[in-house]
């Protein structure tokens, strides 16, 4: 990288390939679509694939060229080597590597106030936003209803877990097998920044505002199954949920990744699984019920909900507010018979500016580190 030569024909390769890959996002899976924008609507910085695109046509080799030099002067390097390597060769490495930044690149590092912090937007108690994008491509459509619950902690998270265990085989069962809503249809915890929520993403041939109230039906049918399981069935949830986190990882690779994100996160808590699948045991199903009536039923206090509406090529519109208008019975003739009843919601704003929308709201502080970074360099 310090003496590095871009050359114009391999940028032009490479560039054709990126475009080209920015191009073709217009024709991956809504679902796709769906958790991709929920991810840029959160995030306090994040750069749309047309943004990125905009940027990329105006760009040469010479302007490369002339970023190098500026990239190396000021940098801030952390390392992470794991295998088959010592303590002193790994310290070897990392000497190796600052010797040649501090001599060759004369590179100088970043002051702690210069460096990114990513953070995530706070989204309102009681609040309800809805996103939409208009898929160009395919007639199919998707959607995802997020409900966020905060910063992460060894508490909320393994409560958080724990929920999405409990109810990730009733969620399929209900509203895949039984109501037939489409082939994609899962719930799963979603993280980013040190930021947590639940969400369940549908793609399916119906409406998405149709599937956000099989959503939301199924999220009130929760509340009945959480009372309806026995205590031998919760434990088997915590049993079964400990296995996963204490699994060994199969791949050296594996591993690695699974530190290397404890450093992307900043969080750095390389002792998680251990700490957490034994903090795991300590959780009662009234904590679980408790959890549940706080952060995700449509009337629980501490609801902030986020939903992203894709819609197929063939649709031109998508109401997002008629839960509120109509009764549970009128918003689809389908509500009716054997179904969940359709809850009534509280009316949705939708986000039309997502820079404006951003504005408007308050960033989470970032999670405390659970080790000084510079004890890492031993």
């Amino acid at each position: 990288m310090t003496t590095f030569s871009v050359d114009q024909k391999r940028f032009h390769v490479i560039k054709e390939l990126y475009t080209r890959s920015l191009k073709n996002f217009k024709a991956d899976q809504p679902y796709q679509h769906a958790s991709y924008f929920s991810h840029v609507v959160k995030s306090e910085k994040a750069w749309t694939k047309d943004e990125l695109s905009a940027e990329l046509v105006n760009l040469t080799s010479e302007m490369l060229q002339e970023f190098i030099p500026k990239f190396m002067k000021r940098l801030h390097v952390q390392m992470l080597m794991h295998g088959n390597l010592t303590k002193a060769e790994a310290l070897k490495i990392s000497e190796t590597v600052e010797e040649i930044l501090q001599h060759k690149a004369l590179t100088e590092p970043l002051l702690p106030t210069e460096l990114q912090k990513h953070r995530q937007f706070k989204i309102p108690n009681g609040s309800s936003y809805v996103f939409q994008y208009k898929n160009q491509v395919r007639k199919i459509s998707s959607m995802l209803v997020y409900l966020q619950v905060g910063l992460q902690n060894t508490t909320d998270n393994m409560l958080l877990q724990l929920l999405a265990q409990v109810i990730s085989e009733p969620c399929f069962n209900i509203l895949r097998t039984r109501e037939q809503l489409g082939y994609i249809v899962f719930s799963s915890v979603d993280r980013g920044n040190g930021v947590q929520g639940l969400r369940i993403i549908i793609q399916s041939e119906r409406t998405p505002s149709y599937l956000e109230g099989r959503a939301e039906a199924f999220i009130e049918h929760v509340g009945d199954h959480l009372n309806e399981m026995s205590e031998a069935e919760f434990q088997k949830h915590v049993s079964s949920l400990a296995a996963q986190i204490l699994e060994k990882p199969k791949k050296l690779g594996t591993e690695t990744l699974k530190y290397w994100s404890e450093l992307l996160s900043e969080q750095l808590f390389f002792k998680r699984d251990e700490v957490e699948a034994e903090h795991l045991k300590t959780l009662t199903k009234p904590m679980l019920q408790d959890f549940y009536k706080r952060y995700i039923h449509v009337s629980a206090p501490e609801r902030s909900k986020l939903t992203v509406h894709v819609l197929g090529k063939n649709l031109d519109s998508c109401k997002f507010y008629f839960f509120r208008k109509l009764s549970p019975t009128q918003a689809e003739p389908t509500c009716q018979g054997d179904l969940l009843p359709c809850p009534k919601l509280p009316e949705s704003t939708l986000i039309s500016d997502v820079n404006q929308f951003k504005q408007s709201l308050e960033l989470y502080p970032r999670v405390r580190p659970y080790l000084d970074i510079n004890e890492a360099k031993l």
